[in-house]
């Protein structure tokens, strides 16, 4: 087993022992410090995600910022992610989260991108979950990219190479 994996199969089980009151009352208090950020202030286009049960949750976040800006969600096509807006959303059959109804011709400039991940550390390195959908799509466009997450996937340092992505900021909780 890879370091990675080790730390992927520790968070799994942090993850686990939350209950989803905590990880619902987790989620909004780091929503509350995601909208305080000067970056997420002046955005008017933001990159989201449909949470995963295990992963900071999004929906209400949504609800409460889908009327006054343009949020775009990833959609898994192949082993690449394409955006679309999240205005229209369907179940997806691959991964059975909500996802863009349809995805847009080209990626439009996005101010903010909110990115989850598995671990982050404290020089705000980012591992997710292994199939380096994020990386390929964060290095495709330039924008300011915060990481989130529960305050036990924070470590002091994740593996990392020249392909994954750095986050300019991790808000945690």
């Amino acid at each position: 087993m890879t370091y990675k994996q080790e730390i992927r199969r520790e968070m799994k089980s942090l993850l686990y022992r939350l209950s989803p009151p905590e990880i619902a009352a987790k989620s909004e208090a780091i929503w509350r410090q995601v909208e305080q950020l000067e970056a997420f202030r002046r955005a008017s286009v933001v990159l989201l995600y449909a949470s995963l049960p295990d992963e900071v949750q999004t929906q209400h976040f949504m609800r409460r910022h889908i009327m006054h800006l343009r949020l775009l969600l990833p959609i898994v096509h192949g082993s690449t992610l394409l955006v679309g807006d999240a205005t229209a959303l369907k179940q997806s059959e691959q991964l059975g989260i909500l996802e863009p109804v349809q995805a847009l011709a080209e990626i439009p400039p996005i101010d903010v991108a909110i990115i989850p991940g598995v671990a982050f550390d404290r020089q705000n390195n980012r591992l997710g979950r292994g199939k380096g959908y994020y990386d390929r799509l964060l290095s495709a466009v330039s924008t300011y990219k915060i990481g989130v997450c529960f305050s036990c996937q924070l470590l002091g340092s994740v593996p990392h190479n020249d392909k994954d992505v750095k986050m300019d900021v991790v808000v945690s909780g």
